[in-house]
């Protein structure tokens, strides 16, 4: 709700100003980008928890994205820059069918190469950020696939800035909003990992297998874990730890 009254105080200040024209086509545009995304994932049968209205778009929540498998992750989170891909040719239609000026139509093809661009740099939670955060669980447990995406972003933020890309006003505070997004995914590491863990409970992944020794699992892999001589599939040890940490919070309260 306060998302929607939001958008339409938006427009209203935008139709007074003028500049309606082009912020409708933003937010057209974003919300083509996260339709993409919920139709991705309804193929996969990922469920899509909600859909908010943001002044400047739609955002859909899909969190079970971070535990699906890479390949139906991958395929969701590409799903919205390819939008971008398709833009051109619809405002070029639009312009042949004198529906837009073919100036404007050239205007908003470079809103949307700089919105495709913004969203494919390797910082999550931005889609590029996402997927090549998804690409570390190809051979990486899941904590550590985790944390080395959160760290790439972190490292991925002064290279934008030096780049020179950014360094306007607005360039400046979207960097540090990203900055405070890392910021929150870091405190968010552990308790990503537990819902993982939870999810993988309740939805075996049923692939290749992997046996390793790693107090974790892979998420793209059938897990047997290997604790001395003994050889242990990834229920049992998750239906183990969980009753251990119930049995520690019990203790601690």
């Amino acid at each position: 709700m306060i998302g929607l009254l939001l958008w339409a105080a938006m427009m209203l200040f935008a139709w007074f100003s003028g500049c309606w024209k082009v912020l409708l086509a933003i937010f057209l545009m974003m919300s083509l980008h996260e339709a993409a995304h919920c139709l991705a994932a309804m193929l996969v049968h990922c469920p899509v928890r909600r859909v908010r209205i943001y002044p400047f778009g739609l955002c859909a929540q899909i969190d079970e994205i971070s535990y699906v498998s890479v390949g139906s992750a991958l395929f969701i989170l590409a799903a919205g820059p390819c939008m971008h891909l398709l833009f051109p040719f619809l405002l070029q239609a639009m312009a042949s069918c004198s529906l837009i000026s073919v100036s404007f139509a050239g205007y908003l093809m470079e809103i949307n190469r700089a919105m495709l661009l913004f969203n494919l740099l390797p910082v999550v939670p931005l889609d590029g950020g996402r997927i090549m955060q998804t690409l570390f669980h190809l051979w990486l447990p899941y904590a550590k696939a985790q944390r080395l995406g959160v760290l790439c972003s972190f490292a991925a933020l002064p290279v934008i800035f030096l780049s020179g890309c950014m360094r306007d006003a607005a360039g400046m505070i979207t960097l540090f909003v990203l900055f405070i997004q890392e910021l929150m995914q870091h405190a968010r590491l552990m308790e990503e990992r537990m819902s993982f863990y939870r999810y993988r409970l309740s939805h075996p992944f049923l692939g290749r297998r992997k046996v390793h020794a790693q107090h974790d699992l892979f998420r793209n892999r059938t897990n047997y874990l290997q604790e001395g001589t003994q050889l242990i599939d990834e229920r049992t040890w998750l239906k183990r730890l969980f009753h251990c940490r119930s049995g520690q919070n019990m203790i601690r309260f």
